[in-house]
């Protein structure tokens, strides 16, 4: 498609871990075959998610320099930008993109010449308020930033969304949902307080007493594992609650589930709940970013709002009691879910990084 093969740096904290890093491992392993890729990140934990081995990887210095107070913070973060800076000359990179808040800070401030994307994964006033300001910053300077909800775009003035698109998650699924299902509702997701668990646990108990043959399968790790292991203990619903921990074959257990929950305060755009869409599970939402961008409440999925225990309850009890229903949000979804497969979200990426038109058929 290309004649040249451009020089492409790819900045996020680690290669494991949340839908950012996901994300950013799947966008360098799409452009490693028109592109020479390397993926700078500061995190020394072992790499979980696959990479095109045409991809190079990089690890940037990150001392916290916190023992010597905000002057060591300081030089710190200068080492970095210099490292970033030294190697975005030595190869002589075309185009830079980052991830998440203090890498996109980095890549900013250590521009050569290149492209600057920077990608803003959730809602910064939310899970990082202290930067949010900063953000201002960041993005202003940025050529172009890469948002995944209208919502949070939206947080910005006009200077900012001028040069701004909004491109969702892609989405890859080898397990389509089973034909015949189990009376399960899942949930997939780190064990952290944004992500609400313990209101849906509260809202599947009440749920159960009316529909007692259901169970509710809660896949992740976190800091909350007590805490959830506890409330469910204190709610005695031990017999039909599970917190199953991370399998790689996620969507091999959750195949045969009638209805996936997302509970979360806040989100950027939730990689569980596209899967699922994908996949042909009933999706239940709160109306946190990026959920309202992809549900059309009653039509392809039911949306709650942020924090309701009850209405939660009212949308489980409303599919479990009316499964026609249930089958029409579902087969709606899938339909929908065309606009975030992968090669439909690759070239609005590359629209973005290169100026390479879409292609609208």
């Amino acid at each position: 498609m290309r004649q040249n093969r451009r020089n492409v740096l790819i900045m996020i904290h680690a290669l494991y871990g949340g839908g950012s890093e996901r994300v950013a491992c799947n966008l360098a392993s799409a452009l490693a075959e028109t592109c020479h890729v390397t993926i700078v990140y500061c995190n020394e934990t072992e790499q979980t998610y696959p990479l095109d081995p045409r991809c190079e990887t990089v690890k940037m210095p990150w001392r916290s320099g916190s023992r010597w107070g905000i002057p060591g913070k300081c030089a710190a973060y200068l080492e970095r930008i210099r490292f970033v800076r030294r190697l975005k000359k030595k190869r002589n990179i075309d185009v830079s993109v980052s991830f998440l808040i203090q890498m996109s800070m980095i890549n900013v401030l250590s521009r050569y010449r290149e492209k600057v994307v920077t990608s803003e994964r959730a809602n910064p006033r939310k899970y990082q308020p202290q930067w949010f300001n900063r953000t201002r910053f960041i993005y202003a300077v940025s050529d172009y930033v890469i948002f995944q909800s209208e919502q949070v775009r939206s947080l910005y003035g006009k200077r900012i969304q001028s040069h701004s698109s909004v491109i969702a998650n892609p989405v890859f699924v080898n397990s389509p949902a089973d034909s015949l299902r189990e009376h399960r509702v899942v949930t997939m997701g780190r064990l952290a307080e944004q992500k609400n668990h313990a209101m849906l646990i509260r809202s599947f108990t009440a749920f159960h007493r009316l529909f007692p043959e259901y169970t509710l399968s809660i896949y992740g790790e976190g800091s909350l594992f007590d805490e959830l292991e506890g409330l469910i203990r204190k709610e005695k619903v031990e017999s039909s609650v599970f917190l199953e921990g991370n399998h790689e074959d996620v969507h091999e257990k959750i195949r045969d589930a009638e209805m996936f929950v997302l509970s979360s305060d806040f989100e950027g755009l939730s990689n569980a709940l596209l899967e699922c869409f994908l996949m042909g599970i009933a999706c239940i939402s709160t109306r946190c970013e990026g959920s309202t961008d992809v549900i059309r409440d009653g039509e392809n999925g039911l949306l709650v709002d942020i924090g309701d225990e009850k209405g939660l309850t009212e949308a489980l009890c409303l599919l479990a009691g009316d499964p026609s229903y249930r089958k029409k949000l579902e087969k709606q979804a899938v339909a929908d879910s065309i606009q975030y497969a992968p090669k439909n979200i690759m070239e609005k990426w590359e629209a973005v990084l290169f100026d390479v038109p879409v292609n609208k058929e």
